[in-house]
């Protein structure tokens, strides 16, 4: 037993120093950026009760998503518009969305590895435009594939993302990524969107709308934090040692000192 709490605290703060030591948003020269956003439903289309009830209009809705400075690929194949995709990689490349929309959880890494955000900058029909999108798993809450109430139509697996929209085309400058959350002001459109499809004819099946109320970076762990951990995990592992000393009878303590 004293073996085993002398290594839980050795591997605590072997973890810890690790953390302080090792950053995966600075790993191979990457900076890692990371946006969290909050909502409500404004609005639910789903004939086929695929949300299950699981989802409500007023309902509120939080998540976020990571990405780097260095894309997997750049695709400018759209007029005044550039797509950076980003593959999951989960030692050096931690990125991907998730948001819970009501008591339905859409997590996009687990299964689809590829975020998707846009910018689009002066376009004649747009103006400027963000998004940011990626396709999540099937969650648990909803409908599940194969059900009765379905009327064997296959349901795809949701689609989660935001929109901002400036038809004035002042929001951007250009199409490269911004360095921080877009301001929300600045966008008359702001609205988030959950999809589910038909799987054999691509027309949309289910459909949940939310506004985007907040966009904003998450900051990273605080280096001054995880040194107070540190120095915590420390002082516990003395004062465990000290206690399993005090339980030890004094002669044997005696003995166990070395002579001089």
């Amino acid at each position: 037993m004293k073996l085993f709490t002398g290594m839980k605290f050795h591997c605590l703060t072997t973890c810890v120093l690790g953390l302080l030591l090792f950053k995966p948003s600075q790993a191979h020269g990457q900076q890692l950026s990371t946006y969290g956003f909050t909502g409500h439903v404004v609005s639910i289309t789903d004939p086929l009760n695929i949300t299950n009830g699981s989802i409500s209009i007023g309902g509120g809705v939080s998540g976020s998503y990571t990405f780097s400075d260095s894309p997997t690929f750049v695709d400018y194949s759209q007029p005044n518009t550039a797509d950076y995709v980003f593959l999951y990689d989960p030692l050096f490349r931690p990125t991907g969305m998730s948001l819970k929309i009501g008591s339905a959880l859409l997590d996009g890494v687990t299964i689809f590895p590829f975020l998707n955000i846009s910018i689009t900058n002066d376009d004649p029909s747009r103006g400027d435009q963000y998004t940011a999108f990626q396709q999540t798993a099937y969650p648990g809450a909803f409908t599940q594939p194969g059900d009765p109430s379905l009327g064997g139509i296959p349901p795809s697996f949701p689609e989660a993302g935001i929109i901002l929209q400036d038809p004035s085309g002042l929001a951007f400058t250009s199409q490269d990524l911004p360095l921080g959350p877009p301001d929300l002001t600045k966008f008359s459109q702001r609205l988030g969107i959950v999809t589910v499809l038909n799987v054999d004819t691509g027309d949309v099946i289910a459909e949940v709308e939310f506004s985007l109320d907040s966009l904003q970076a998450v900051p990273e762990p605080n280096e001054s934090a995880l040194l107070g951990c540190l120095i915590v995990a420390s002082l516990i592992q003395l004062w465990i040692r000290r206690q399993t000393l005090s339980r030890v009878p004094s002669q044997q303590r005696i003995r166990q000192t070395p002579s001089i």
